[in-house]
């Protein structure tokens, strides 16, 4: 639908098989490049690179999985946007 109405529309995912799922999905960890490591407290995303404005286009970001996402992740995918 939103597709349809000319938006760009990236889902995402906590966990890899679900991503495997999706049209076109990622797991949030690559879509936001987040460190794994040290619980997603950072993100390797640098101003100006290519994916960082393919994020700025994005109309709607839908993620799957909710429950799972640590708040660290969410805080760090706020930065990031």
């Amino acid at each position: 639908m939103l597709s349809s109405m000319n938006k760009n529309v990236q889902c995402t995912t906590w966990t890899g098989i679900a991503s495997t799922l999706l049209s076109n999905g990622r797991t949030s960890a690559s879509l936001f490049k987040l460190k794994i490591g040290n619980d997603s407290k950072t993100s390797n995303h640098s101003e100006g690179s290519n994916e960082t404005k393919k994020l700025k286009e994005m109309d709607v970001i839908i993620w799957d999985e909710c429950s799972m996402i640590s708040k660290t992740a969410l805080e760090t995918a706020d930065f990031v946007l």
